[in-house]
């Protein structure tokens, strides 16, 4: 995902599940060791930039990172990195203070103040003297105040000139949370956050199969100008698969296009006509397809309705 789109293409998913002589579902942390080597053996010469919230900010998990060549950008909190921030501080008002970047710009459009605090070259814990992170402090102030605190430890090299982009990655995990999960929960995917796996691997497929079909959808919606138009008039995704369903079960459609085509308003033109008879007392409905390239006409099967 891209801080500056909306756009979340998946390209993996691992699921946490039980293994062989576990009595519970295994952990976030070991979903992501077997997912972390699967990424860099699909996508070897891409370089990936993983974005994680803080339960990530963990010495394993960033030497595991380090290992495969990703770089990363993982929320960080006082309670969970408490050596790592109190060596922040050491040296913010030590002789190291100069390694400690600081400054503050206010958006001329907004009125908003933001700021950044950050260092290099920070060991993550007593337990992880070695492994060395570069830590983001950001902070951005309301016209009316209200001030709002982020930070993140990365293995990026924190710079005055990327500081803000760096921060803008980080906060761009809220994104992937909402246009990925949130959109499969309440948009129509139906896919809620206790799906389950079945007895042996029904559900896991299913889930699997559904996340490529939200691949699909959202690769139109970044790159498809007239999936983008039906988008657009629909509003919300539920609303759009309920035309789709509408469609698909009412009218023999040619294809995808004119499908997207008829939902988006941009043509052709459904033209309903009946002819009812005494006799069977049968709502006969034909749909006529009318192409705007051609001022030709040609029916398209539809549904028979008993009025009687």
């Amino acid at each position: 995902m891209s801080p500056d789109l909306k756009s979340v293409l998946p390209i993996d998913f691992e699921q946490i599940i039980k293994s062989d002589g576990q009595s519970k579902d295994c952990s976030e942390r070991n979903a992501a060791k077997r997912l972390i080597p699967s990424l860099a053996s699909q996508y070897p010469k891409r370089q990936l930039l993983i974005v994680e919230d803080a339960l990530a900010a963990n010495g394993p998990h960033i030497q595991l990172l380090n290992e495969h060549g990703m770089d990363c950008v993982i929320g960080a909190k006082v309670k969970g990195n408490a050596k790592l921030f109190e060596a922040f501080d050491h040296r913010r008002h030590s002789e190291q203070r100069d390694q400690v970047i600081e400054f503050e710009q206010i958006d001329s459009q907004t009125g908003i103040t933001q700021g950044c605090r950050f260092s290099n070259s920070l060991p993550l814990n007593d337990s992880h003297k070695d492994l060395l992170v570069n830590l983001i402090e950001f902070w951005e102030v309301n016209t009316k105040g209200k001030k709002t605190e982020w930070s993140w430890i990365t293995n990026l090299t924190i710079t005055l000139e990327n500081a803000l982009e760096i921060a803008a990655i980080g906060r761009s995990r809220w994104g992937i949370e909402n246009q990925t999960f949130n959109t499969l929960k309440n948009q129509g995917y139906n896919l809620e956050h206790n799906y389950g796996h079945g007895k042996q691997y029904l559900s896991s497929t299913l889930a699997g199969l559904m996340l490529l079909a939200f691949l699909c959808d959202q690769v139109q919606e970044y790159a498809c100008p007239l999936y983008q138009a039906a988008r657009k008039k629909t509003r919300i995704k539920a609303t759009l698969w309920t035309h789709m369903r509408s469609y698909l079960l009412s009218v023999d459609m040619p294809d995808w296009e004119t499908l997207i085509r008829l939902i988006a308003k941009l043509g052709p033109k459904l033209v309903i006509s009946s002819d009812l008879t005494a006799s069977t007392r049968n709502f006969l409905a034909n749909v006529v397809y009318a192409t705007q390239a051609s001022a030709s006409l040609f029916s398209v099967s539809f549904v028979e309705l008993d009025v009687g």
